[in-house]
C-alpha cells in the first residue's frame, strides 16, 4: 500500500496490505526521490493519540507488530543530515489494524466518489444477511472519526466539509455478537476543495450619504458558479465600537438608515456557505455620513446686466445645491462696500449709489456649521453714472411652473422697458449644450416642446432696433423638463390611538400625487423583523390585522412605473400592539356569606381586560402569608378553615405572556367563627 504524497519528496511503503490481523510484523519503508541522504522519524497514532516510535535515525524502515485491533495513521518525518531543528519533509499513511472473521457485508454503494465541499455523500450497505448493526467511521485529514454507533440503518447521509482523499469505514455485526465487529468493509472518495470567495469589488449605491436617509451598500464577489456565498456587515463606528447590522445571510446589498453623522467603516465579510472559516474574505469601506449635501453655488443670477447706472435697483439672487437650513452672507467691494452677514433670504436687493467696479461675493454655509463658510463664488459688476435710454428687461413670463413634462407646449413672454422698437432673440441650451437658437425678431414670445429631458436654460437677449451692440438687456430663466414625475407622497391617514389589539383591522389609506403610473409597496415589520412584503401595486390603500403584540413598522414605498429608482419616496408608520388591554377591576367574591371552622369556602376571581388569563392565590392566616397555589388558569380558590380568627385572601392576575409579577391584584378580608 502507497502512502499519500506529500510534496512530492518521500512517501511510505508497506510490507503487508491493510488491513492485517494484530501480532503481524509489518515493516514499514520510506522511499526517497530526492537523491540525497535523509534521516527519519517515525510516528503512530490511533484515535487522536500519537506515540513515537523511533527518533531520527539514517535507516529508512522500521518494523511494526501492532499489538490491538484499530485505525492506525503512520507519519514519517524526514529531514537533511545538516538540519538541526524540525523536519524538511513529512509523509503519512493510515493502516487498518484487524480482519473480519466471517463476511457479513456483501457491498458498500456511495452515490459518486468525487464531491466537492459542501455536496452530500450517500452511504448504502448491502448485507448478507438480516439482523445486523452497523457502524460508520470516517477519515478526513487522517483522522478517524466515528459519524454514527452501532445502528440497523443500512443507509447513511451526510455532508461534506473538508476537501482531500477521504474515507469511509463501514463496521458490521451481528445482533448477539458481543465483539467489536464481525466485518468490516471501506470505500475511498475525494473530495475537492472550494475555490476562494474574494471581494472583487465593495461600494455604495446611494447618491449622496445624508444622516436620516437610506444608505445602500453593495459587494460583487468572485465565486464557483451555483455556490452559496454569505455575507456578513459589521459597522465601525469613530469610537472603535462594532455593530453588526447583518449577520451572514445570503443579501449581499445592505441598506440602513444612519441617524448620526460622523465618520464610519463598513466592514464586509464573505464566506461560502460550507467553509469552516470564520470568514474566507474580507473588505472595507470607508465612509462619511454628512447631516445635508454638499453646499455647492452653481451661479449667481442678476435681474439686470452689467454695466447699469447708479441708483437701479439690482436684485442678487443664487442657485444654490445642498444644505438643508442655508444661510446667505452678501459682500460688496468697491467704492461703494456692504456686507449684509449671514442672514436667511437667499435674495438682496443692491442700490449702489456711486459709480464704478464692484465684486459681488456670495457665501453660503448650513446653519450648523461652525466653520466660516462651505461654498463662495464671485461676480463682476459695473455700476455707470446715470444715462438715458437704458433698457431692462423687466418681466418674463411662462405659462408652465418649474417642473415639465417631455412634450409639453411651453410659452415664454418678455417684457422690456427703456427703448422704443425693440427686437429679441432666444437661445435654448439643455444640460449647457445649446439646442436651439432664435435670432434678433419683432416676436417677443416662442413657444417651443421639449423633446427630451434635462436642465434648461433660456437666454433671452433683447436690443433696440438700430443698436450696434451684441444685445443691451440680457435675462436668464431656468427649468427641469422631466420624462415622468416622481411619486411623492404627500401623507398617510390610519386611525390614531396609543395602541391597538390584536386582530384590530388598521386602515392605512396613502395620499400621493396624482397620476395612473403610480405605484405603492408596502412592508410591515414586527420588531425590526419583517414579516409581510408586497410587490408594487396600484392600490392606495391597505390593511394590517395583526397577529401578535410587538411595535408594528408599517414603511411605504411609492415610485412612477416609469422610475429606474429603487423607489421615489418614501414614509413610515409605528404602531404599538397590544396583545390585549390590561387587566384592571380585579374582583375576589366568597361563594358564602360567613366563614365557620371546617366548613369549606371558595373565592372566585374576576377581572376585565387580558388574555389567557392567569391567577396566583395566597392565604394569610395567624399573620403569616403562605402560598396555596401557583399560577393557573383556574380563577377560584377553595380552602376549609380550621381554627377560629381573622384571614385574608390575595388573588395575583396576568395574562399568560406577560413577564412581570402580576397586573393586578384583589384582596379579602375575613372572620372565621
Amino acid at each position: 500500500m502507497w502512502g499519500e504524497l506529500i510534496m512530492n519528496e518521500i512517501f511510505i511503503h508497506f510490507s503487508l496490505e491493510s488491513p492485517q490481523e494484530k501480532n503481524k510484523n509489518i515493516n514499514i519503508k520510506v522511499e526517497n526521490k530526492l537523491n540525497e541522504r535523509l534521516m527519519y522519524k517515525f510516528f503512530i497514532g490511533c484515535n487522536g493519540i500519537w506515540k513515537l516510535l523511533r527518533e531520527f535515525d539514517y535507516n529508512n524502515s522500521f518494523l511494526w507488530a501492532p499489538k490491538e485491533d484499530g485505525k492506525y495513521t503512520i507519519m514519517v518525518q524526514g529531514k537533511s543530515e545538516n538540519k538541526k531543528n524540525g523536519f524538511d519533509y513529512i509523509a503519512r499513511s493510515d493502516f487498518i489494524i484487524g480482519k473480519s472473521q466471517e463476511k457479513l457485508i456483501d457491498s458498500i454503494q456511495l452515490n459518486k466518489h468525487y464531491f466537492k465541499v459542501g455536496e452530500k455523500l450517500n452511504i448504502k450497505v448491502k448485507g448478507k444477511r438480516e439482523r445486523l448493526l452497523y457502524r460508520y467511521w470516517i477519515r478526513e485529514n487522517f483522522k478517524w472519526a466515528i459519524i454514527k454507533d452501532y445502528r440497523p440503518e443500512e443507509s447513511l447521509s451526510i455532508p461534506l466539509v473538508r476537501g482531500g482523499n477521504n474515507e469511509i469505514l463501514v463496521e458490521c455485526k451481528r445482533v448477539d455478537s458481543d465483539k467489536d465487529y464481525d466485518d468490516f468493509a471501506r470505500v475511498q472518495f475525494k473530495v475537492d476543495n472550494l475555490e476562494k470567495v474574494e471581494v472583487k469589488d465593495f461600494r455604495f449605491l446611494s447618491r449622496e450619504l445624508i444622516a436620516g436617509e437610506e444608505l445602500v451598500f453593495q459587494v460583487e464577489v468572485t465565486k464557483e458558479e451555483d455556490r452559496i456565498v454569505l455575507y456578513k456587515f459589521v459597522k465601525i463606528h469613530e469610537d472603535g465600537y462594532k455593530e453588526c447590522i447583518q449577520d451572514y445571510s445570503t443579501k449581499r446589498m445592505i441598506t440602513y438608515v444612519e441617524n448620526k453623522v460622523g465618520n464610519y467603516k463598513l466592514m464586509c465579510y464573505v464566506k461560502d456557505m460550507y467553509s469552516l472559516e470564520e470568514f474566507d474574505d474580507r473588505a472595507i469601506l470607508n465612509f462619511t455620513v454628512r447631516k445635508y449635501k454638499e453646499v455647492k453655488i452653481r451661479e449667481i443670477i442678476t435681474d439686470k446686466l452689467s454695466p447699469q447706472q447708479i441708483n437701479k435697483k439690482i436684485l442678487l439672487k443664487p442657485v444654490v445645491d445642498g444644505g438643508e437650513d442655508l444661510l446667505y452672507k452678501y459682500v460688496i467691494c468697491g467704492p461703494e462696500e456692504k456686507n449684509t452677514g449671514f442672514i436667511t433670504d437667499n435674495n438682496f436687493l443692491w442700490r449702489p449709489t456711486l459709480a464704478g467696479e464692484y465684486k459681488i461675493e456670495l457665501y453660503v454655509k448650513d446653519k450648523s456649521f461652525k466653520g466660516e463658510y462651505e461654498a463662495k463664488k464671485e461676480i463682476d459688476f459695473e455700476i455707470h453714472e446715470i444715462r438715458t435710454n437704458i433698457i431692462n428687461i423687466d418681466k418674463v413670463e411662462m405659462d408652465k411652473g418649474e417642473k415639465i413634462l417631455i412634450g409639453d407646449e411651453i410659452t415664454i413672454k418678455v417684457k422690456a422697458s427703456g427703448g422704443i422698437n425693440f427686437r429679441y432673440s432666444f437661445s435654448i441650451k439643455r444640460d449647457g449644450v445649446q439646442e436651439k437658437n432664435i435670432k434678433y425678431s419683432k416676436d417677443n414670445s416662442i413657444i417651443f416642446t421639449p423633446e427630451k429631458c434635462g436642465e434648461y436654460e433660456i437666454e433671452i437677449r433683447v436690443k433696440e432696433k438700430n443698436s450696434n451692440n451684441e444685445y443691451d438687456a440680457i435675462k436668464n430663466i431656468n427649468f427641469k423638463v422631466y420624462e415622468f414625475f416622481h411619486a411623492q407622497i404627500r401623507c398617510i391617514l390610519y386611525p390614531i390611538k396609543d395602541f391597538f389589539i390584536c386582530k384590530d383591522n388598521i386602515p392605512i389609506e396613502v395620499i400621493a400625487t396624482k397620476g395612473k403610473d403610480i405605484l405603492i409597496k408596502y412592508i410591515i415589520r414586527i420588531n425590526d423583523q419583517k414579516v409581510e412584503e408586497t410587490d408594487y401595486i396600484k392600490s392606495f390603500k391597505y390593511e394590517v390585522v395583526p397577529k401578535c403584540a410587538g411595535l408594528y413598522k408599517i414603511e411605504i414605498y411609492a415610485k412612477n412605473k416609469k422610475s429606474k429608482e429603487k423607489f421615489d419616496d418614501k414614509k413610515e408608520i409605528k404602531i404599538m400592539v397590544k396583545d390585549s388591554l390590561p387587566i384592571t377591576n380585579t374582583k375576589l367574591k366568597s361563594s358564602e356569606n360567613y366563614a365557620r371552622v371546617n366548613e369549606a369556602i371558595t373565592f372566585i376571581a374576576e377581572s376585565s381586560g387580558g388574555k389567557d388569563k392567569v391567577y396566583e392565590f395566597y392565604v394569610k392566616e395567624k399573620d403569616e402569608w403562605r402560598k396555596v397555589q401557583n399560577y393557573s388558569n383556574k380563577n377560584y380558590y377553595s380552602f376549609i378553615p380550621f381554627s377560629k380568627g381573622n384571614y385574608n385572601v390575595l388573588v395575583l392576575c396576568r395574562s399568560y405572556h406577560k413577564k412581570r409579577a402580576y397586573e393586578d391584584y384583589d384582596m379579602c378580608k375575613f372572620v372565621v367563627e
